[in-house]
């Protein structure tokens, strides 16, 4: 179905007065406002319209997309044929109305409110808008840079870390159950005591706590290279892995940005063959600070020398690679392959990387 409602999700970047049509000059604040529109025709059309900035001025938003000062972000929409909507969902969609705006063929008061300066409040509010009138929200995202979780993402690690220290445990003739558990055990309490830190992925701290209960553990330095190199020479990639290239087809600038040391997350990258993929890649080693705390996006948008507004990105954790650049203003995409969540997180969700195609408009 072409065919819907939907909110397009602009940023104003500074406070400022636009001129707005017959409407005249209107203060605007900086922040997160939504647009509610129709298109009971050529939906997705219209929303590619708004998002890569109208050639003309034809409605009250193309005043505001139309300037340099305002950013089309994304667009989030409901499939349906019934153009009543359109007014329904500005009514129940949460935010302070600008008066009269958009709405000069409609019932409503607006049909552009303020969201504030919280990204990910914004989108879930659009998301819940859509969703209480009983349809399910999708997402276009408008970037011009695509930032690209490695672990879970593009590779399984979780998996072939826990085959690699099985590999090990045989070789060194250790229990292989009983290493697999003490290893998790023994990683996951690193994990906690340093949540921001890159040396949490130090796997000599691993073996140095292991080696207590495992004399036979060879020392810390030699066991993390074995476990490395065993780790790196298991790694695939996920089948749908590769449906970023065509992201590179598309030009948009692809970014690498992964936890854990430069090292051994090159290799890891250049064994599943998608190294050449990325235009630069950067790990939190390089950073500094790991993705959890939103500093890392910080530090690697002004090593890029790129716009949060330009930006999306794309991992399978919520903390780290969505809410996370979503506190700084960078837009991110939920990839769930299992169990994605029922609850509006304020972002798309992908249970397929092959879906980011449907998702990402060329800015």
């Amino acid at each position: 179905m072409d065919s819907g409602v939907y909110l397009l999700i602009v940023k104003v970047l500074e406070s400022r007065e636009f001129k707005v049509g017959s409407l005249g000059v209107i203060e605007f604040r900086e922040g997160y406002y939504a647009y509610v529109g129709r298109a009971m025709a050529r939906l997705q059309k219209r929303i590619e319209r708004h998002l890569r900035r109208p050639e003309r001025v034809r409605w009250h938003i193309d005043w505001l997309t139309s300037s340099p000062a305002v950013k089309p972000l994304c667009a989030i929409y409901g499939e349906t044929r019934d153009p009543s909507m359109e007014d329904e969902l500005a009514e129940v969609l949460d935010g302070e109305p600008v008066p009269k705006f958009g709405s000069s063929d409609a019932r409503t008061g607006s049909h552009l409110k303020y969201l504030g300066t919280d990204l990910t409040i914004a989108r879930k509010a659009s998301e819940s808008a859509i969703l209480k009138l009983g349809m399910k929200p999708k997402y276009r995202e408008a970037a011009e840079v695509v930032i690209v979780d490695l672990d879970g993402t593009l590779c399984d690690y979780d998996l072939k870390r826990l085959q690699a220290v099985t590999n090990l445990a045989k070789k060194w003739g250790i229990d292989p159950e009983a290493l697999v558990e003490s290893y998790e055990n023994v990683r996951r309490s690193i994990y906690a005591e340093m949540p921001e830190l890159p040396e949490k992925y130090s796997k000599r701290r691993v073996f140095e706590r292991l080696r207590e209960k495992f004399p036979l553990i060879p020392p810390p330095e030699e066991a993390e290279r074995e476990f490395w190199e065993e780790s790196i020479h298991l790694s695939e990639p996920y089948p749908d892995a590769f449906a970023i290239l065509d992201l590179a087809k598309m030009s948009f600038k692809l970014v690498l940005l992964s936890d854990g040391f430069s090292r051994w997350q090159r290799a890891k990258l250049e064994k599943i063959g998608l190294s050449s993929a990325f235009d630069a890649i950067i790990t939190s080693e390089d950073l500094g600070i790991n993705k959890v705390n939103p500093e890392a996006y910080v530090r690697a948008l002004d090593l890029l020398e790129i716009q949060p507004h330009d930006t999306v990105t794309v991992g399978d954790l919520l903390r780290s690679d969505v809410l996370s650049p979503q506190s700084v203003g960078i837009r991110g995409i939920l990839l769930a392959r299992r169990n994605p969540p029922q609850e509006p997180v304020g972002a798309p969700v992908l249970t397929s990387l092959a879906q980011i195609h449907d998702v990402l408009v060329k800015a």
